[in-house]
């Protein structure tokens, strides 16, 4: 294996680029991104400061034609008129081109005062950086084009989850956070991200969903819990990625953390879930020794697997591991270094997309010293 040098996809000091995805489709190599404005200056904020959450962040697109030495200028995908778009994750099958994304729902400080007041306050998430920085989970969102992104229809949307009370009345609760969408072994598509909870724990809840579409991903509706966790509140269980084994079963990479008694959270581990139904029913998660924050995958030629995962603990970067067709070496698979040269843990959250029988691309989000605060998006070729 070779991992070739780091390459800039996006970097610009006026912003804050971050949590990326990734696909090859006909020659062309496509990266989306979340965008928002690096304070960087401002008095009190220094590089360390992490915008993970703003009113104003984008979804934003760039393209390769040349096997990734050159980017397009990014195009602006998608901002929501309710807030915010957040992480990427694109999906080529041949055919569509799919970019999905989530939404944080703005909610200015009198609306909060107004929410509390009424005893709705609960449902806001508010982020630890700054706790007047105040959201709703306003669920994800899919982009399909069949130009090889040219043009974009939707945004379409997933059901409601079942069962699930509305947050307030008009505002239904969704399916959140950063998943991917794939392709099943029936043919339908699928899509894994969370049931996202503030109701019910005083912390945030998250554990995992799976939806299906039948009709190329305009309309979405509900299948299981792939993960139910509601009895082990002491856990979360965030931004799955599903992929499919040649075999025809199905594997769910999942980001976990542990709450401590305190309340704060562990350094997330990896968790899988598997089906041999066609995400009918789910094994229980089972816990493994492999730090990812979090993880994404791609099928090899020879039906193997790459998994990479971003790395934030010393040294922070993003690392990888190659397993055997149904996984069954994942915790015994040698892991190889991408980048261990992050200066802080906000880095990884990485997509990968094979380009052909040989070489796979993985993208990443890393802070360059020189530009402080701004982050951006890398990536590099790995020739396997």
């Amino acid at each position: 294996m070779k991992i070739h040098p780091p390459f800039v996809i996006y970097r610009d000091q006026r912003f804050y680029s971050t949590f990326p995805g990734v696909a090859a489709a006909d020659g062309e190599i496509f990266a989306a991104f979340r965008r928002c404005p690096s304070y960087h200056g401002w008095p009190g904020v220094d590089e360390k400061y992490c915008c993970h959450y703003s009113p104003v962040s984008q979804l934003m697109l760039t393209r390769s034609r040349d096997g990734g030495r050159n980017w397009s200028e990014p195009e602006l995908l998608y901002s929501p008129p309710e807030g915010a778009s957040q992480d990427a994750s694109l999906f080529f099958d041949g055919k569509y081109l799919f970019v999905s994304s989530f939404i944080w729902e703005h909610v200015p400080p009198h609306l909060v005062r107004m929410l509390d007041e009424s005893g709705n306050g609960h449902y806001l998430s508010r982020f630890d950086v700054n706790k007047e920085a105040v959201a709703l989970p306003g669920g994800v969102y899919v982009l399909r084009s069949d130009d090889l992104g040219k043009s974009f229809h939707g945004p379409y949307r997933p059901d409601p989850l079942p069962g699930t009370p509305e947050l307030f009345p008009g505002h239904p609760r969704r399916m959140h956070n950063r998943g991917n969408i794939t392709r099943g072994g029936d043919g339908s598509l699928l899509w894994v991200g969370d049931r996202f909870e503030n109701e019910f724990t005083p912390q945030m809840f998250a554990d995992v969903m799976l939806y299906r579409s039948v009709d190329d991903g305009v309309s979405w509706q509900f299948v299981t819990a792939a993960i139910d966790s509601h009895g082990d509140p002491g856990y979360l269980y965030e931004e799955p990625f599903l992929t499919v084994t040649p075999a025809g079963k199905y594997v769910l990479l999942v980001r976990s953390q542990r709450r401590r008694t305190d309340g704060s959270l562990t350094r997330a581990d990896l968790v899988t879930a598997e089906s041999t139904d066609n995400g009918r029913t789910w094994t229980p998660p089972l816990r493994h020794a492999i730090h990812a924050e979090p993880a994404a995958a791609c099928r090899l030629p020879d039906g193997r697997t790459m998994i990479v995962y971003g790395y934030r603990k010393e040294p922070c970067g993003v690392r990888g591991r190659i397993v055997s067709p149904e996984f069954e070496d994942l915790d015994t698979a040698e892991e190889f270094v991408i980048r261990d040269d992050s200066p802080f843990p906000d880095t990884g959250y990485p997509g990968i997309t094979l380009l052909d029988e040989h070489h796979a691309m993985a993208v990443y989000y890393i802070e360059d010293p020189a530009v402080p605060a701004a982050r951006g998006i890398e990536g590099n070729i790995i020739e396997f």
